[in-house]
């Protein structure tokens, strides 16, 4: 210690790195963040101290990282370079020394690429600092001789991203001259964010914006379903369209509205709007209030089921097939196993009606829906809502194709074919 007076407090994070930079495929890299703080001993924490904290030494906050971090990883860390904006000092306490270190599925430690978002860790605009190894490993000293403290991320970046590692985004439609100056910086704003990874949503990657006179038509694809969906949103076209936070700037506005993306679409966007493929897009609209209101089968939900739950016992004892599934969950097969329950008023929903189960063929990316059971009280469109996730959830897996032995309506309508031996077949790029 050469802090006279202080505890010192160390705090460790971590996060995914998936998208904050370009990494191998078979890579799941992590960041592990610490925060180290020193505070008056009279305090008992940090919590109790608040914003009376005191200033550590470099080196003195690096040791207390490293006897953290453990010297294996510490000889790959970084010290980053903290620059909080003044609009946010009041709010974020002072004096954070921040250390930072990358590591894959396994824990072993990596130097991170050289398009890292570092900014994103913690206030960090600047090249970080990077920790010197311990002098026995001479591997990672040679490295950092010769090719310095970071990793090319040339040859591991995806096709899909520019050298930053951000999404490639095409802006087409109306040129942005011929938007009002509000409009343009809206566009500006949304084109910025979204080629931002995981700036909405880890599996929304979006392709294209297309202007449109008022409205900005997102196209995007999510997790890895083969299709590209299109959303729309108003761009607005004045100040003051601006009122009040949270949207109360162009940039402002399309944080909002990026929210409300990551939102709708974690909530089954893709299920319950309205679609209509046009070139190839299956652009979405969401039903009119009154239609919300009408909408009929709203006393049935949906959920995913795994053996072992209470809705697999449940259906079990409904003299329903749910072996086949168990089976292909042992074996790692099982793509989705979809239950639909009848809405209890008082919250339980646990009276199960049916289910429909998919699985992965022996043919890559080609999947199998093997089951369809649902009892007589359940209406057709609450089946086809169910056929309907369990085919989305396929093509969110990765399925280009999906094929099946059952001859169900509710496939019919989904747009599934005769095919080879007998079964029915669908394409899920053409899928409506």
């Amino acid at each position: 210690m050469t802090v006279t007076g202080a505890w010192v407090d160390v705090t460790v994070g971590y996060r995914s790195a998936a998208d904050l930079g370009s990494f191998a495929s078979d890579v799941e890299p992590y960041a592990i963040t610490a925060h180290v703080q020193a505070f008056p001993d009279m305090y008992q924490d940090t919590r109790a101290s608040g914003r009376t904290l005191m200033e550590l030494g470099d080196a003195e906050a690096e040791a207390w990282a490293r006897t953290m971090f453990g010297p294996r990883w510490a000889d790959y860390a970084y010290q980053l370079t903290v620059e909080i904006p003044d609009r946010l000092k009041r709010q974020i306490p002072p004096y954070q020394k921040v250390f930072t270190l990358l590591v894959d599925r396994n824990g072993d430690p990596m130097l991170a690429p050289d398009n890292y978002r570092w900014g994103m860790l913690f206030f960090s605009h600047s090249a970080p600092r990077k920790l010197e190894p311990s002098p026995e490993n001479t591997e990672l000293r040679t490295h950092l001789a010769t090719r310095g403290p970071y990793t090319d991320s040339e040859p591991v970046r995806d096709p899909r991203t520019d050298p930053d590692g951000a999404w490639k985004i095409d802006v087409t439609g109306d040129p942005l001259e011929t938007l009002t100056p509000t409009a343009q910086q809206a566009v500006e704003a949304a084109r910025h964010l979204f080629r931002q990874r995981g700036a909405v949503n880890p599996h929304f990657q979006p392709t294209r914006l297309v202007v449109d006179g008022a409205t900005l038509h997102v196209h995007f694809r999510w997790k890895k379903n083969p299709n590209v969906f299109a959303t729309s949103i108003r761009i607005p076209q004045s100040e003051a369209e601006f009122t009040s936070p949270p949207a109360h700037n162009p940039s402002a506005w399309m944080s909002a509205a990026a929210l409300t993306y990551d939102e709708e679409l974690s909530t089954g966007l893709l299920l319950r709007s309205r679609r209509e493929r046009i070139d190839g897009v299956i652009h979405l609209c969401g039903p009119a209030r009154r239609e919300r209101e009408d909408l009929p089968g709203r006393e049935f939900g949906l959920g995913r089921t795994v053996p072992g739950y209470a809705a697999a016992s449940s259906l079990q004892r409904l003299g329903m097939h749910v072996d086949d599934a168990g089976a292909a969950h042992r074996e790692g097969l099982l793509i989705s196993w979809v239950h639909v329950w009848r809405n209890d008023p008082g919250g339980c929903g646990s009276d199960y009606l049916g289910h429909a189960v998919a699985t992965w063929t022996d043919t890559e990316s080609v999947a199998s829906v093997d089951v369809i059971e649902t009892l007589p009280e359940v209406p057709d469109d609450v089946v086809h809502r169910l056929v309907m996730a369990l085919v989305h959830d396929a093509a969110d897996a990765g399925a280009q194709q999906i094929v099946t032995p059952l001859d169900h309506p509710a496939l019919t309508e989904l747009g599934f074919s005769s095919g080879e031996d007998g079964k029915l077949t669908l394409d899920v790029t053409t899928m409506p």
